[in-house]
């Protein structure tokens, strides 16, 4: 067990949060999907070590996206870097089945928010997305991957004054089963935007830039009786060697423990497994994040079968999962999304669909968020 920092932020309204979207910075702000699709959001201020609360004690509907259309899914949250209010994009699937950003401006010093209709790809019906990354070293211009009906990956990024979708493609033999998420891979040149996929037999499979054109590898499965059945998450982490690598972290089956897959251009990957928490099943999973004690890793967070929030650092010899136990033991988590905020956190739903921000109290040096 690890001590941590419960900061309640209850909910919106009277209808209980479905999902948690992310975090923007510049300002802070918190943003949610309720159970009827509308898009809320709060700002977030406090310091990571004494926790997070909402200055106003009310949330800023953001409404849904169109007439007749809702938020049907998240997707993620990005913000730019620069100036403060910075350029925001919160995308979500509306149960049109289309792509949608409420998307933040800086009009006269002010956050102007808008929706934005991203449409879907070539026509095809979205299924589901994954979190938007930034694909300019300057930390801008988002990606957002996404399945559509039609089996492919397709990504929506900025092309010159405009947006446009981009066909991925699919895996040679089998179809995409899930999306396990996308990372910006830093090159001398300009980040980049590689995407992870579990196909129909178990593997796990990246899908990497060749300037206009797209190429699959195959990166296999975590060991011969182990199958790839969910992702976690992605994060970019630095070799020893100083280079760059891609941890992409996986639930495996029939085992049902964690694994991660490292990746680097022109390198075989490498697996490595982490067990599960208490030696009990995973119910879901609450994401990945930068590890500040050992940039060589990440942090990795689910949801225990005892409905608490877990985290494993992965590069740490010998390391054991934790527990963030709550403030009481009648509270349960339902859902969560691993966020930053200074230092890692997760954003839970609880039992009763109420919000919280869970912070380690101890163990990580603070960072300036980003």
């Amino acid at each position: 067990m690890a001590p941590a920092v419960w900061s309640p932020f209850g909910g919106p309204s009277d209808v209980p949060v479905r999902s948690i979207a992310g975090v923007s910075i510049g300002p802070n702000m918190l943003h949610v999907v309720d159970e009827q699709g509308t898009v809320w959001s709060c700002e977030v201020w406090g310091d990571p070590p004494d926790g997070f609360f909402n200055p106003a004690e009310y949330w800023t509907s953001q409404g849904t996206p169109a007439a007749g259309v809702t938020a049907a899914a998240d997707v993620g949250v990005l913000d730019a870097e620069g100036s403060e209010p910075r350029p925001t994009w919160v995308f979500v699937i509306g149960s049109d089945r289309r792509l949608w950003a409420r998307t933040a401006e800086d009009v006269g010093g002010a956050a102007h928010w808008t929706w934005v209709d991203h449409g879907a790809p070539d026509g095809n019906p979205i299924k589901t997305g994954v979190a938007p990354i930034a694909v300019d070293a300057f930390g801008g211009s988002p990606a957002v991957h996404v399945l559509a009906d039609d089996g492919r990956l397709w990504m929506r990024s900025m092309s010159g004054d405009g947006w446009r979708w981009r066909d991925r493609g699919v895996p040679e033999g089998w179809p995409i089963s899930a999306i396990v998420g996308a990372a910006a891979l830093p090159t001398d040149a300009e980040p980049l935007p590689i995407a992870a996929v579990a196909t129909g037999d178990g593997h796990l499979w990246i899908s990497t830039p060749d300037g206009d054109s797209f190429n699959w590898s195959d990166l296999g499965t975590p060991a011969p009786e182990e199958k790839v059945v969910a992702g976690i998450g992605i994060e970019v982490v630095t070799e020893p060697t100083a280079s760059r690598a891609l941890n992409i972290v996986v639930l495996g089956s029939p085992g049902g423990q964690v694994w991660t897959c490292r990746w680097e251009p022109g390198k075989p990957p490498s697996w490595k497994a982490h067990g599960r928490p208490a030696d009990a099943r995973i119910r879901s999973a609450v994401g990945t994040a930068s590890d500040p004690a050992d940039e060589a890793g990440c942090l990795i967070s689910v949801i225990g079968n005892d409905h608490q929030v877990w985290v494993i650092a992965s590069a740490s010899p010998g390391a054991a999962w934790s527990r963030w136990d709550p403030p009481s033991d009648a509270t349960t988590v339902a859902a969560g999304r691993a966020v930053m905020l200074g230092r890692p956190c997760a954003v839970v739903l609880d039992a009763a669909r109420r919000v919280h921000i869970v912070t380690p109290a101890t163990g990580f040096a603070d960072e300036e968020a980003r």
